[in-house]
């Protein structure tokens, strides 16, 4: 595993999306953990709801990696440029 280097509002995690369970450190810029805020029996549009920002020496994803969950249960994105 390395570094990587995420543009401003790229996704690192996404609700939506299997992905390898990972755990990501932030070590510069901020990342938000968003989600999924909306049901199937409105007719809106579900949307992002941020509730957490992840500044450097955070950590995010700690629960996928360790339950081997290949689905995530939030989206995390990028606001700014920022490495994890």
């Amino acid at each position: 595993m390395g570094e990587q280097v995420l543009a401003p509002d790229e996704y690192v995690l996404s609700l939506h999306k299997l992905s390898s369970p990972k755990i990501y450190i932030v070590k510069k810029g901020s990342i938000e953990a968003c989600l999924n805020i909306g049901t199937q029996r409105t007719n809106k549009h579900d949307s992002l709801k941020t509730f957490k920002t992840f500044k450097p020496n955070m950590y995010f994803g700690a629960f996928e990696f360790f339950s081997h969950n290949f689905k995530p249960h939030l989206s995390a994105r990028s606001v700014g440029v920022s490495v994890v």
